[in-house]
């Protein structure tokens, strides 16, 4: 079940996957993307936050 989310967060089929399999992830190591932020813009080497789980990340 974890390689069918990890695919789902990989190609960004499934909003839980992407946050699910980012969670233990680094800034940089993760699958978030810019539709991902409250913004909406494609910002890079800036502190994202995620509007549906709340995590950091950058781009």
């Amino acid at each position: 079940m974890r390689h069918v989310r990890h695919l789902l967060a990989r190609f960004r089929l499934s909003q839980r996957a992407v946050c699910e399999e980012s969670a233990g992830r680094g800034l940089y190591d993760d699958f978030h993307d810019y539709p991902d932020t409250e913004h909406g813009s494609p910002w890079h080497l800036v502190d994202l936050t995620c509007r549906h789980c709340g995590k950091t990340f950058r781009i």
